[in-house]
């Protein structure tokens, strides 16, 4: 869902967040949990972090394209991985008379 022009830093990006927040975090944040109600029901409660991040990925996947498009990086001749939204964008694009 990236355009190629930011892929690595979308990537780096991701990565360092995964590291940051699942790494670093995850394992501190279940033993917390696991203290206070036994270590299972800390590994019954945790899987629903997933869960609950999938509203937010949905909502950067709807909008995804729209941010692209008010930042000038979606639009006729610019892949943006979406075959449907490129082939929108080149059909809604404005003819030039040679």
């Amino acid at each position: 869902m990236t355009v190629p022009s930011i892929r690595a830093s979308a990537f780096a990006t991701l990565s360092l967040a995964n590291n940051l927040l699942g790494l670093a975090l995850g394992p501190i944040v279940t033993g917390r949990i696991a203290d206070s109600l036994g270590l299972a029901g800390a590994l019954r409660i945790v899987p629903w972090v997933g869960v609950l991040a999938i509203p937010a990925l949905l909502v950067g996947w709807r909008t995804h394209h729209s941010s692209l498009t008010r930042l000038g990086l979606a639009g006729p001749g610019v892949d943006t991985g979406d075959p449907d939204a490129d082939a929108a964008a080149t059909a809604a694009a404005p003819r030039v008379a040679p």
